[in-house]
């Protein structure tokens, strides 16, 4: 979860902990990247829950807050669960 602009969340992810190609910053092995978001009310909920679900994949190597090891449709899969059993609907942001 994030309340930053998408783009600003990015740049402060990608610059924790980065690992380059022969050590060259121009040539980074991995970047994080935005794939989908979810706007709702009861947000804080949906988080927590959709964490419930994700336990098992929990990374706890990684260098920063709370990074999942699995697929993105398995992490996408466990917001829609958490939404649906919450009972809470998407927001649509027009």
């Amino acid at each position: 979860m994030t309340q930053q602009f998408i783009d600003e969340r990015l740049k402060q992810v990608n610059k924790i902990d980065l690992q380059y190609y022969n050590n060259d910053k121009r040539l980074p092995l991995y970047a994080w990247t935005y794939e989908c978001s979810f706007h709702t009310l009861r947000y804080d909920d949906v988080e927590k829950l959709a964490h419930k679900y994700l336990n098992k994949y929990l990374d706890k190597e990684a260098p920063m807050g709370e990074v999942f090891n699995c697929s993105v449709q398995k992490g996408v899969e466990a917001i829609k669960d958490a939404m649906k059993d919450l009972g809470v609907e998407e927001i649509n942001k027009d």
